[in-house]
């Protein structure tokens, strides 16, 4: 009995880091992505305020740099 106890609680560690990494990666793809988003939002709110202007602003090494 105190060894598949000893087993369970070994396996639910063993889970819980797993868990802890595979957020970890998620974390490492979703933020980058926020932050283009980001700032295409800006941009696109930047080109708004510029096209009295004919003023078109879009510097692709600022979104392929990553």
């Amino acid at each position: 009995m105190n060894q598949s106890l000893n087993q369970l609680e070994a396996r639910l560690t063993e889970l819980e880091s797993m868990k802890r990494q595979r957020q970890s990666w998620l974390n490492d793809l979703v933020e980058p992505m926020t932050e283009r988003l980001q700032y295409l939002a800006e941009l696109r709110k930047e080109q708004k305020s510029n096209a009295g202007n004919n003023v078109i602003l879009f510097p692709l090494e600022r979104l392929t740099t990553r």
